[in-house]
């Protein structure tokens, strides 16, 4: 089975943290890139530079400049 490929985007550390421990601890096969902003997140999307398209996409939905509230 290949590796589930996650995008973490998250700008405080302490719940990086702990969404990689709880990930760990699940012992499912994964690969994590971890954003802490949305603007470059936005450009990966935009202009394809992410490697592998993620499998699985974890937003903090209050993330700074850009959140993923619309108003």
């Amino acid at each position: 089975m290949k590796p589930i490929n996650i995008l973490l985007l998250e700008d405080n550390e302490g719940d990086n943290v702990l969404t990689m421990e709880a990930l760990r601890e699940g012992k499912i096969s994964n690969t994590i890139s971890v954003l802490r902003d949305s603007e470059p997140a936005i450009h990966f999307f935009e202009y394809g530079l992410l490697e592998d398209f993620p499998d699985l996409i974890l937003l903090d939905i209050n993330l700074p400049k850009k959140t993923g509230i619309r108003y």
